[in-house]
C-alpha cells in the first residue's frame, strides 16, 4: 500500500521551476530528465555509477517508493540525478531514456559488449528494440527471439541481424557469447 499521497511516475522529464541556492550547473528555464534512482551519492555503489543497487536508495526512487513526476512539481534534492535534456530530444524521449534506454544500456555494458560479441536478445518490446540500438552502436551482431511477427518486423527495421521465431536446429550451443532476456 502506497498510501493516498502516493504520486506514480518513474520517467520524469521537465523544466527547472527554481533552483536551490548551493545548486550550481542548472537554471531556471533548463529542460531537464531525472532518472529514477534516488541513490545516496556517497557508497561504492552510487561512486560506481551503479545507483540502482545503493542500500540506501532503496524505497526511495521516484516514482517507485517516493514522489514520482506525475504531479506539476518535483522535488530534487540530488542535482546529479538531473541530465540536461539537448534541444533536439524531445522531453518523451529524454523521460523514457531514464529507464527504457538506461535499462539495456546498464546490462550490455556489465556484459561487456563489444564489436566480437554474438549476442542472443529474447524479446524485442520495448526495452529489447532499445537493446538492440545500442548494442548495434557498440558493433555488435544481435539476433533477436520473438513469438510476436510485429517485433521481429521491427527488430529488422533496428538492425538486427538475424531474427528469428524460434531458433532453428543449426544454431549449436555455445553460438552466443551473452544472451539477454
Amino acid at each position: 500500500d502506497c498510501g493516498d499521497n502516493y504520486v506514480m511516475g518513474h520517467e520524469i522529464a521537465g523544466t527547472v521551476a527554481a533552483v536551490g541556492e548551493d545548486v550550481t550547473g542548472y537554471k531556471v528555464g533548463d529542460r531537464v530528465a531525472c532518472v529514477g534512482p534516488n541513490g545516496c551519492g556517497g557508497c561504492k555503489y552510487c561512486r560506481g555509477g551503479v545507483d540502482n543497487v545503493c542500500k540506501r536508495a532503496f524505497g526511495h526512487w521516484f516514482g517507485l517508493g517516493y514522489g514520482g513526476g506525475y504531479q506539476q512539481y518535483l522535488l530534487v534534492d540530488k542535482p546529479r540525478n538531473l541530465a540536461r535534456i539537448p534541444d533536439n530530444v524531445s522531453s518523451d524521449v529524454a523521460a523514457a531514456s531514464t529507464d527504457a534506454v538506461l535499462t539495456p544500456y546498464h546490462a550490455l555494458k556489465m556484459a561487456k559488449v563489444s564489436p566480437s560479441s554474438n549476442l542472443l536478445l529474447i524479446g524485442a518490446g520495448g526495452l529489447g528494440g532499445n537493446a538492440i540500438q545500442i548494442a548495434k552502436a557498440f558493433g555488435a551482431k544481435v539476433t533477436i527471439l520473438d513469438k510476436k511477427e510485429e517485433a521481429r518486423d521491427q527488430a529488422k527495421k533496428l538492425g538486427a541481424d538475424e531474427v528469428y521465431e524460434s531458433l532453428p536446429g543449426s544454431i549449436e550451443p555455445g553460438s552466443f557469447s551473452a544472451c539477454f532476456d
